[in-house]
């Protein structure tokens, strides 16, 4: 009688949590867009980040002011400390700099532009920020930079098994057997055609990362196969990819998760905000939590099987 009573308590608690992660989820989903095309019209082709604070002034609360007529300069390669206690708008004004805030009165400029007339894509995929309790890895600051550029460095070029046509923007993975013992990291913009009958064996922990999408097209009798032959390599994380990847007859045996020192995943293979068919393939001996992990994106699989799978056959995250 215990056992069934405390299994109905745990529900009862875990339904509290699902429903409060259900109203976030529903209130985040009816935000709108922070792009405005109509008053957000200049674009930043080659900013310099001279920024211009001119008596600007900033509530959260109506009545009570945090700002109050700030006005200063940041001119471009220069260092800016903002200095003083704990309340007194420090962070408010590094908000109101990368447009995660408006002012109440005054004038922001970005290069003599009027920030709240810049597009935001334009402005901010020219900005970075670190927040104040970000980890650091041992080392210095450039050598945690380093490390995380490095983890988005292509290296498609290093192979003689893969074939670049830079006028049709085709990257094509060719048939025959190939050994991968070292990342193969593809960026965007690309479509990515893995040929019939290519056999790809992933080794010394090494992972296929692609921002584009990819077709793989094998046929019944001659399929297309990515696997481990030595239970040492990783696997495939297809991420951010503009247009729906097609996979049908494949074979993906004895892969694992891919992982660097920014990002470690759960799948062999994942789909992450990347849409995908999955047809006629089977996912099998993963050494890892899933065989498939798709994550916020859309996708349809028929005729596919799940063999001989540690944990779970497939997790879908949205």
């Amino acid at each position: 009688m215990i056992a069934p009573i405390v299994q109905m308590s745990n529900i009862g608690s875990q339904l509290t949590e699902a429903l409060a992660g259900l109203d976030r989820t529903e209130e985040l989903m009816n935000m709108e867009s922070e792009e405005d095309p109509i008053n957000r019209t200049i674009a930043l082709d080659n900013m310099q980040g001279d920024i211009v604070f001119n008596d600007v002034s900033f509530a959260y609360v109506e009545g009570k002011e945090v700002l109050n007529n700030i006005s200063f300069n940041a001119p471009p390669g220069s260092v800016t400390a903002l200095v003083g206690s704990s309340g007194s708008g420090k962070s408010t004004i590094a908000g109101l700099s990368a447009t995660f805030l408006n002012p109440g009165s005054g004038l922001i400029t970005i290069d003599g532009n009027d920030i709240s007339k810049v597009k935001l894509s334009s402005f901010r995929e020219n900005l970075g920020v670190v927040l104040q309790d970000e980890f650091l890895f041992e080392g210095t600051i450039r050598e945690n930079i380093e490390m995380y550029t490095s983890s988005f460095r292509t290296s498609y070029q290093e192979f003689d098994f893969v074939e670049v046509n830079s006028r049709t923007n085709e990257i094509t993975i060719k048939t025959g057997n190939h050994e991968l013992s070292q990342n193969l990291i593809i960026p965007s913009n690309f479509k990515v055609i893995i040929e019939k009958g290519c056999h790809l064996d992933f080794k010394n922990s090494a992972y296929l990362l692609s921002y584009s999408h990819i077709i793989c097209q094998g046929t019944l009798n001659n399929p297309i196969r990515f696997y481990s032959s030595d239970s040492t390599g990783a696997g495939i994380f297809i991420t951010n990819a503009k247009e729906t990847s097609i996979v049908d007859y494949c074979t993906f045996s004895n892969l694992s998760n891919p992982m660097n020192d920014m990002w470690e995943l759960s799948g062999a293979v994942n789909f992450h905000e990347s849409n995908v068919v999955i047809t006629n393939s089977v996912f099998e001996q993963n050494r890892c939590e899933d065989a498939l992990n798709i994550i916020r994106s859309q996708f349809s699989m028929s005729t596919t099987q799940f063999k001989n799978i540690k944990s779970d056959a497939f997790d879908g995250d949205f």
